[in-house]
């Protein structure tokens, strides 16, 4: 989590964020060429990495099953398969069920 991460409760007490993703030290593309590569923090790098995992998941079922799965199912899916995450064990204020992928953006290297 970094300084600039929000957390839950909602005025109603229901645990947010659902799941999070990371938005610090991300390795990605940059734009002062078509070969430029940086590193960036925030929001703009963590939904692009839930988002696309999440979408990856989606190509996959439609390959092995012809069609995608219900959104309802999708997020059920990737809630109960993240990756603990802080130092209280199961659903938080800070990091919901957990991260969408708990390794570092360079463990392929």
């Amino acid at each position: 989590m970094s300084s600039f991460s929000g957390w839950g409760p909602t005025d109603d007490g229901r645990i947010k964020p659902d799941i999070v993703a990371n938005g610090v030290d991300v390795y990605s593309a940059g734009s002062a060429s078509n070969s430029d590569y940086t590193t960036k923090d925030g929001t703009s790098m963590a939904t692009p990495n839930a988002s696309g995992s999440a979408l990856l998941i989606q190509q996959h079922h439609n390959n092995v099953k012809g069609k995608f799965m219900r959104a309802s199912t999708l997020k059920g899916l990737i809630i109960h398969t993240a990756d603990e995450a802080g130092s209280n064990p199961g659903p938080d204020y800070s990091f919901g069920s957990g991260t969408v992928y708990g390794g570092k953006y360079r463990d392929w290297e």
